[in-house]
């Protein structure tokens, strides 16, 4: 059986910390615990804040942000989908309710 090595001590869903990035240099300006409190802190909505994290916007409205840890920006990158649970397939000869009657 082949070692993995210890997990992360990082979550992978949940608050990340979250920084402010200088728009021009690139330099933290500030440090979240979440992208909500950072959203929160700039009048923004925590989907805004995401979407500049998750590499959908480069910036919202003038602010930029990052992930403060990198195994979090290479999720963000790489996002591994999460298990999705389908639903029963109908019976033969079914009405779509599943009613007894």
């Amino acid at each position: 059986m082949a070692e993995t090595g210890p997990p992360s001590p990082l979550p992978r869903y949940g608050n990340k910390p979250v920084q402010q990035i200088d728009v021009d240099t690139g330099a933290v300006l500030a440090e979240f615990s979440s992208g909500s409190v950072a959203a929160a802190a700039f009048r923004l909505t925590p989907n805004e804040v995401s979407d500049v994290v998750g590499y959908k916007k480069d910036s919202v409205r003038g602010y930029k942000f990052q992930f403060k840890f990198e195994e979090h920006r290479d999720q963000a990158r790489n996002p591994t989908p999460r298990p999705v649970k389908l639903k029963d397939a109908e019976p033969e000869g079914g009405d779509g309710d599943n009613v007894e009657e």
